[in-house]
């Protein structure tokens, strides 16, 4: 969960870092009104561009550790089913044994 915080601060920070930059770089522009537009259009598209390439990376990334905790979890359940079916086969074998005396100790 913090790990997903952490990515979600990241990425509004680059957007809102970007978008300052985009708009300060306008206003200080020495341009006509098309080549103002064009070079926003331009920026918008890059830091679109940019944004998409983050998503997919964190995306993959959160992909690729979701497959990690399905295999440890996995792992896991084994180890667990293994000593349930150890304690069951102790759990059996000390109910015959005590089976088996108090037979014993009646045939006596």
């Amino acid at each position: 969960m913090e790990n997903t915080t952490n990515v979600k601060s990241g990425l509004l920070g680059f957007l809102a870092g970007a978008t300052v930059g985009v708009l300060l770089g306008v206003l200080y522009a020495p341009k006509s009104g098309e080549a103002t537009r064009k070079l926003i259009s331009d920026k918008t598209n890059k830091t679109l561009k940019k944004s998409q390439e983050t998503l997919e990376s964190e995306q993959k990334k959160i992909g690729e550790k979701l497959v990690e905790a399905k295999d440890t979890l996995m792992k896991l359940q084994e180890q667990v089913q293994k000593k349930g079916d150890d304690l069951e086969k102790q759990l059996v074998s000390t109910k015959s044994k005590k089976t088996t005396r108090k037979t014993s100790t009646k045939k006596k």
